[in-house]
C-alpha cells in the first residue's frame, strides 16, 4: 500500500508540474508549442523505456526482465532462478490476472467515477460563471499528500477495509457536493475532500489487486489495473460527453455519485463473503 501511495504522489506532482507548464507555454507561445513539447516528452519516456528494456535483456543472456532488475547488484545466476516460467495462452491470458481482476474492476468504476470531476469540473464552473475553477485541483493536489502519509501506516494497523471505506466515502462526498451546489467555496471543500478520496481509495485498490494475484503475479496484476484503468477512463469521457449533451453537467455528478455507492456495496458484500481480503 505505501508503494502504490508513493506512486499516487508522484503523479500528483506530475500532473500539478506539467499543466502549471503547460499554461505558461500556451500564454507565452500558444497551443501548437504545448503539444509539440507533449510529443517530444513522450518519444523521450519512450525511448528510456527501449534502453532500459535493451539492456536488461543484454545482462541477462536473452532473457528479459523488468528494468527496476538493473537497480539491484545481483549475479545472473541469481535473477535467472527468480525468472517465472513462461505462461501459455494467448495476450490477454498472459497480461490479465484474474485473482486480481475483481479489485482491478472496482478500482476501475472509481476512476469512472471519479473522470466526472477530473475531466468535466473546469468546464462546469466556466459554465456557471466562475472565475477559476481549476483551484480545484491545487487544493486536491495538496490533500492527496497529506493523506498519503496515514493510508500506508492505517493499513498496517488497521486492514484495507479501515482504509477503502473513508476513500468511498471521501469521493461520494465529493460529487454529491457539486451535484448539489457548485461554486468557488463548494469546489474549495470538494477539493478537499477529492484529494483524500484519491489519497486513501486508489493505493489500497492498487495495493488488494496485488495481494489477491499473490507475490508471483505482482506483473500482471499492475497490467491488469492498467488495461482497466484506461479503458475506464475512456469510456467515462465518452459517457458523460454524451450525457452533459443530453442532460446537463448535474447529472453526471449523480450517477458518479451512485458508482460509487455500488462500488462500496459490491466491496463489503464479497468480503463478507471472503472472496476479497
Amino acid at each position: 500500500t505505501r508503494c502504490y501511495t508513493y506512486l499516487n504522489v508522484v503523479e500528483t506532482l506530475a500532473a500539478a508540474v506539467s499543466t502549471t507548464f503547460a499554461i505558461f507555454l500556451r500564454n507565452r507561445s500558444g497551443f501548437h508549442t504545448v503539444f509539440l513539447v507533449i510529443f517530444g516528452i513522450s518519444i523521450l519516456a519512450l525511448g528510456c523505456i527501449a534502453l532500459l528494456s535493451a539492456t536488461s535483456w543484454k545482462l541477462n543472456g536473452g532473457h528479459y526482465y523488468h528494468p527496476s532488475h538493473l537497480l539491484h547488484p545481483r549475479g545472473t545466476g541469481a535473477r535467472h532462478r527468480e525468472r517465472a516460467p513462461r505462461e501459455e495462452g494467448n495476450f490477454l491470458t498472459r497480461v490479465v490476472d484474474k485473482n486480481a481482476l475483481t479489485p482491478a474492476i472496482l478500482y476501475m468504476l472509481i476512476m469512472f467515477a471519479g473522470e466526472a470531476i477530473l475531466g468535466f469540473l473546469v468546464a462546469y464552473g466556466k459554465t456557471e460563471g466562475i472565475g477559476n475553477p481549476g483551484v480545484f485541483y491545487s487544493v486536491q493536489a495538496i490533500c492527496v499528500y497529506v493523506s498519503s502519509m496515514f493510508v500506508g501506516r492505517i493499513d498496517e494497523r488497521h486492514g484495507l477495509k479501515a482504509v477503502l471505506l473513508p476513500g468511498f466515502a471521501f469521493y461520494f462526498a465529493a460529487l454529491i457536493g457539486i451535484f448539489l451546489n457548485i461554486s468557488y467555496t463548494s469546489i474549495v471543500i470538494c477539493g478537499m475532500i477529492f484529494g483524500c478520496g484519491v489519497g486513501f481509495a486508489q493505493p489500497a485498490l492498487g495495493s488488494l489487486a496485488v495481494k489477491m494475484a499473490g507475490e508471483e503475479h505482482r506483473g500482471k496484476a499492475n497490467s491488469t489495473i492498467g488495461l482497466l484503468l484506461d479503458l475506464g477512463g475512456s469510456a467515462a469521457s465518452l459517457t458523460y460527453g454524451r450525457m452533459v449533451d443530453s442532460f446537463g453537467y448535474r447529472s453526471i455528478y449523480a450517477t458518479a455519485a451512485g458508482i460509487v455507492v455500488l462500488v462500496t456495496v459490491v466491496y463489503l458484500v464479497m468480503r463478507q463473503k471472503k472472496l476479497l481480503l
